[in-house]
């Protein structure tokens, strides 16, 4: 199971999907969710590399930009941050009796962020980046 998210900076707005696998597809499928969205609004996402999606970033690149960051810097990527706050939180020295309960934790936490987005948003702009 993976998890596929980013963080609205301007107003701590979690989007997040569940894929079965990490891939090429199941990101390209993130990415029109996040597309879809923000209708009409140009997107600009935190991106690793991935020459498979190319095509589908040259389709979008009216709408969408992404920002490659240096590798092995993942205190940069802002979604990270909730990561690591959720690894904390909900899977660290947790037991889940099974796949079904431990979704249910990182719904709830998913949840949580949604109510309070201000927490979020003041963990996340610790780190003050300008985008030229």
């Amino acid at each position: 199971m993976s998890l596929f998210g980013t963080i609205d900076a301007i107003t701590g707005k979690l989007l997040c999907t569940k894929a079965d696998c990490c891939n090429a597809e199941t990101f390209q499928q993130f990415l029109t969710y996040v597309l879809k969205e923000y209708e009409n609004k140009h997107v600009v996402l935190v991106y690793h590399h991935a020459k498979v999606l190319k095509p589908f970033i040259r389709e979008n690149n009216h709408r969408l930009t992404l920002l490659f960051l240096p590798p092995y810097s993942p205190n940069l990527n802002m979604i990270e941050r909730i990561w690591k706050v959720m690894k904390e939180n909900v899977l660290a020295n947790c037991y889940h009796e099974t796949m079904d309960h431990l979704m249910d934790s990182i719904y709830q936490f998913i949840e949580s962020i949604d109510k309070n987005p201000e927490a979020i948003l003041s963990r996340i702009q610790r780190v003050n980046m300008l985008i030229f």
